[in-house]
């Protein structure tokens, strides 16, 4: 029986989901300190996994916390400071890896933790 090589997602427009990218900004608040808030970001297309054993074992090593690992187009811009918004659920960006993913070679995938509760804005 022939050995089955899964074809490379080519365009992130196949992607089977969509979350928003937020970003983390701080604001001066009345009294001269600093207040964070969350900026919404752009909805762009991805693809979201439960990570598995392994990759949550990987991350604990390290102090991190980790449930989901996402895949999206390398062109959008994701850095620690970000969080996706899924399906009304927080995912808090934990790290980015970017071109290491032999399926999706022009994608990030990007290690993320749930975060419980209400979103904050």
């Amino acid at each position: 029986m022939p050995l089955h090589v899964a074809t490379p997602i080519s365009d992130s427009a196949n992607l089977p989901h969509e979350c928003r990218v937020d970003q983390c900004r701080s604001l001066r608040d009345s009294l001269g300190g600093n207040s964070l808030t969350w900026e919404p970001g752009p909805t762009v297309k991805c693809f979201v996994q439960s990570a598995n054993q392994k990759e949550i074992e990987e991350f604990a090593k390290r102090g991190a916390r980790i449930t989901h690992k996402v895949f999206m187009d390398d062109s959008v811009t994701i850095t620690e400071d970000r969080r996706l918004v899924f399906s009304g659920r927080e995912l808090k960006v934990m790290a980015v890896m970017s071109g290491t993913v032999t399926l999706f070679p022009r994608y990030h995938k990007i290690m993320v933790e749930e975060k419980l509760g209400d979103i904050d804005t």
